[in-house]
């Protein structure tokens, strides 16, 4: 008896989605979800890991800049794949007056000069959807709402839960993108995104083969499961 759950899971984004980093062009929000930001923003909402999600939070890194060891939490007893976009568009562009940038230029101020840039930066808009899967160790309930990305985008989040499930003990590519650092990868595309990259179109050694009303699914297993 197979004692898992398997959810495909849709989130709708309510406002602009900022988790941008620096490229060539200028900075770059994703058309990728990083596993990272799915799990911590579920744990936070469910309340797992408390200890964890201070009202405001200070790392080597800066003030409010979420630090992750890996997408896998323990505690939580789900796992929730990384996310690509359903709906594909345009990526909406804003300017911003960026302070503390090393580079721009000085503005002086009655207690000294500081650095400040004018800075495009580009965003996923409000209405895009984005398309992952949950594996959970058993039945239980998920938030309707959950806030995403450097500025905490609010986001629907709904779940369809699989009419039937199997294990596939065997290399077969899987169908989302895939953390390296939690699921052992055999060869795949390498996607450059923060915290650190994931992998698409990625050959795994086992999955869950999830079926649902639009199609059949292969769903990546944590290799501490």
């Amino acid at each position: 008896m197979i004692e898992v759950e398997v959810y495909l899971y849709l989130v709708e984004l309510q406002d602009f989605l900022f988790y941008a980093q620096e490229a060539v062009a200028g900075t770059v929000t994703s058309r990728w979800l990083h596993a990272t930001a799915i799990n911590y923003a579920l744990a936070y909402t469910k309340n797992v890991i408390p200890e964890k999600q201070p009202y405001v939070m200070f790392s080597e890194y800066g003030r409010n800049v979420p630090g992750y060891e890996s997408s896998f939490i323990p505690e939580a007893g789900f796992y929730a794949t990384a996310a690509c976009v359903e709906n594909p568009g345009t990526l909406r562009f804003r300017t911003f007056l960026v302070k503390g940038d090393p580079e721009g230029f000085g503005y002086v101020t009655g207690r000294g000069a500081e650095v400040l840039r004018v800075s495009r930066v580009s965003m996923l808009p409000p209405g895009t959807t984005l398309r992952g899967f949950v594996i959970s160790r058993e039945a239980q309930d998920f938030p309707s709402r959950i806030r995403l990305g450097r500025f905490r985008t609010p986001a629907y989040m709904r779940m369809i839960r699989a009419k039937n499930i199997s294990l596939l003990q065997e290399e077969n590519v899987v169908s989302h993108p895939v953390d390296p650092l939690v699921t052992t990868v055999k060869k795949g595309v390498l996607v450059p995104i923060l915290p650190y990259p994931l992998v698409d179109k990625a050959c795994t050694e086992r999955c869950w083969v999830a079926v649902f009303d639009d199609g059949v699914y292969y769903v990546a297993l944590p290799d501490m499961w």
